[in-house]
């Protein structure tokens, strides 16, 4: 039973850093959206 604590740390530590990587994507879609609107609005002026 001492292993049970380790095997909880792991898969938290893996859910924390699927959700990073999903932070991150999300992030990236936005700032891409936010340079695209920029970029459009630079081209109409």
């Amino acid at each position: 039973m001492q292993e049970s604590p380790i095997m909880l740390d792991i898969t938290t530590a893996n859910i924390k850093t699927r959700n990073n990587v999903k932070k991150r994507k999300i992030n990236e879609t936005v700032n891409r959206y936010k340079t695209l609107l920029v970029l459009g609005l630079r081209n109409d002026i």
